[in-house]
């Protein structure tokens, strides 16, 4: 996947801007480095997407999702022509393979895409594949783990086509949920303690366990924030537009809380027990110590409150930019409100400090 600019490729430039194109919405991150060697935040930006205008992974109206992120790019003030983005889990498959080690690096290409061909449903002329090596196999000094990631051309041609079409250079494309990891990695203390991190996104919640910064297990779930949505249209018989904004802004209807809110953050809390359970299930493992939500929906008034009752276990809404300094264009009390939606941002954001 050397043509994907790479999924695992890290490129040190001042200018280099996270750009996180999610199924309702897109996200911008820029971080710089202080005077004190403390990573800054220095803007950020959110903008809705129109509704279908992304489904199930695929861009189905590559205009429309262009106009929004250059509207986005305006809105943030940067001047950055240099992006880093986001592929989703479901776009990717990733396999650990192992190789010998001490191969000269053409050969070892070679290596990769002949075992990549094995796992892939769809022909090779259709993919990119890249790779990177984790190390060496427990045990063994003469064979190494390769991570080995592979995406469909036209999954990465979309977003790469909607970064240039404004005039921006995507240098590197990453998975979003391997993003999110890194952000989390940042701000998580690395610990013996077993972490279930819930991205929440408007269709789908991605589980990923960590454990001293290594991950555990992840799978995706399908379900999401977008539910609530459906059900505020559905109530009020109000425009898919209008319900969005109004279930963040507020003027809704005085029985909302008790008649939509309320169901929605049980179900909610149900999905991620049972996404729990699941886990527990399939794994040796039979608990965790902390539970980290992203993602809008994980600042709806009531989650945590209602999955540490129901849960009985410490949760916590995350923010990737927890011990970052702020620039003064930055308002604090704005974005520890908002900081949840912006983890894969962050995470994209970071891969210019690697």
């Amino acid at each position: 996947m050397r043509g994907l600019a790479s999924l695992f490729y890290n490129n040190k430039t001042p200018t280099l801007v996270g750009l996180d194109i999610g199924f309702s919405s897109v996200k911008l991150v820029e971080l710089s480095m202080s005077a004190d060697n403390t990573i800054q935040l220095e803007r950020y930006a959110y903008e809705a997407l129109p509704q279908h205008s992304i489904v199930d992974g695929n861009i189905e109206n590559l205009s429309q999702v262009t106009d929004v992120v250059r509207r986005l790019w305006k809105k943030s003030g940067t001047r950055a022509r240099y992006a880093a983005i986001g592929l989703p889990f479901t776009s990717v498959i990733t396999r650990t393979i192992v190789l010998p080690a001490n191969i000269p690096e053409e050969q070892l290409v070679l290596m990769v895409e002949s075992e990549a061909s094995q796992y892939l449903p769809f022909p090779m002329e259709e993919v990119r594949v890249d790779f990177c090596t984790l190390g060496p196999v427990s045990g063994s000094r003469h064979h190494v783990e390769i991570l080995l990631a592979a995406a469909r051309k036209d999954k990465i041609d979309d977003r790469v086509a909607i970064a240039e079409a404004i005039g921006i250079t995507p240098l590197i494309v990453d998975i979003d949920t391997y993003a999110a990891r890194a952000a989390i990695n940042r701000v998580l203390p690395n610990s013996s303690e077993m972490t279930a991190l819930f991205e929440i996104g408007s269709q789908t919640t991605h589980l990923s366990v960590l454990q001293e910064h290594e991950l555990i297990y992840e799978r995706e779930h399908p379900f999401g924030g977008q539910q609530l949505t459906d059900n505020i249209v559905a109530e009020y018989n109000m425009p898919y537009e209008e319900a969005e904004i109004k279930k963040k802004t507020g003027g809704l209807p005085k029985e909302y809380k008790t008649a939509v809110l309320q169901p929605f953050v049980e179900m909610l809390a149900f999905e991620i027990d049972r996404a729990l359970q699941l886990f527990y299930t399939t794994t040796t493992h039979k608990s965790i110590d902390q539970i980290l939500i992203s993602g809008g929906a994980s600042l709806t008034r009531g989650v945590t409150e209602t999955l540490k009752t129901q849960l009985q276990t410490k949760v916590s809404i995350v923010n990737p930019f927890d011990g970052m300094h702020l620039s003064k264009r930055v308002r604090e009390t704005a974005i520890h409100k908002e900081s949840a939606q912006y983890l894969v941002a962050c995470g994209l954001a970071l891969r210019k400090f690697d």
